[in-house]
């Protein structure tokens, strides 16, 4: 199940070919999780990708994303937050092994109660993007060359 639910959340990040949705359009039991979840929505984005439901906004000014099946069951929400956050292991080990970098943009994911720290991190032309577990073990790394 969680394999399924990181599948789906890189292909949803990665693929955001989904269809575009009305709140009316929303079943009852996903909109009663997500008002569970977030009290104060304004503006959102509601999406449908491989029949999960996908709610993007911004809350307190930071992002915030939310998966919900279609029987109302939260799959993972994932939220901005700013470096300082950090579990302790994980900023060690951001600074042990990327020294020199400037992060660019931090997000907490809870999938289902799995917590992990998504990191976008820049040094000279380099663009890293980090996974990493919260004990600041490092789940995934990709790098890649960027212009500017």
């Amino acid at each position: 199940m969680k394999l399924n639910v990181l599948a789906l959340t890189i292909l949803i990040v990665f693929n955001s070919d989904g269809q575009s949705l009305k709140f009316e359009d929303i079943p009852p039991s996903v909109q009663a999780t997500f008002f569970y979840e977030v009290s104060n929505s304004r503006k959102v984005k509601w999406e449908m990708v491989d029949e999960v439901y996908l709610a993007s906004l911004k809350e307190h000014g930071k992002a915030l994303e939310l998966l919900i099946n279609k029987r109302g069951i939260l799959l993972m929400i994932e939220r901005e937050i700013v470096a300082s956050e950090l579990p302790r292991q994980v900023s060690e080990k951001l600074a042990e092994d990327y020294k020199g970098t400037h992060v660019k943009r931090v997000s907490k994911i809870n999938r289902q109660g799995v917590f992990t720290y998504f990191v976008v991190a820049k040094k000279k032309n380099w663009l890293y993007e980090l996974t990493f577990s919260s004990f600041g073990k490092i789940i995934k790394h990709t790098e890649k060359f960027a212009d500017k």
